[in-house]
């Protein structure tokens, strides 16, 4: 889910908002051992990605999506994978993605 926010702080592009409930399902789940890609269809994370509409990157973001829809892709998902890494560490596949993803965009600088 994603919503959007009027944070007051400006520095703070996005956050990643996880219920409490959906938090402490997955804390017993790494408790009891039941971790891995056969229990996350089980119990999928509630999270909502906030982003600030104060945020400068998030008014270059919005007009970006307005003259090049793939590349406001891109940089939304970098958005959401940084709120991601803030929340817990990700998965190998996750890290990888998103490294490949951060080099993709530098070299396009």
């Amino acid at each position: 889910m994603v919503s959007i926010e009027n944070l007051k702080d400006s520095s703070v592009h996005a956050m990643l908002s996880v219920t409490e409930q959906s938090r402490r399902m997955e804390e017993m789940m790494k408790l009891y051992s039941m971790t891995g890609a056969d229990a996350a269809p089980l119990f999928p994370l509630d999270m909502t990605l906030i982003l600030n509409s104060a945020s400068p990157l998030v008014l270059k973001l919005s007009s970006l999506a307005e003259c090049d829809d793939e590349k406001a892709k891109k940089v939304a998902k970098q958005m959401f994978y940084l709120s991601l890494i803030s929340q817990r560490q990700l998965t190998a596949s996750e890290m990888k993605e998103f490294i490949s993803e951060s080099y993709d965009m530098l070299s396009n600088i």
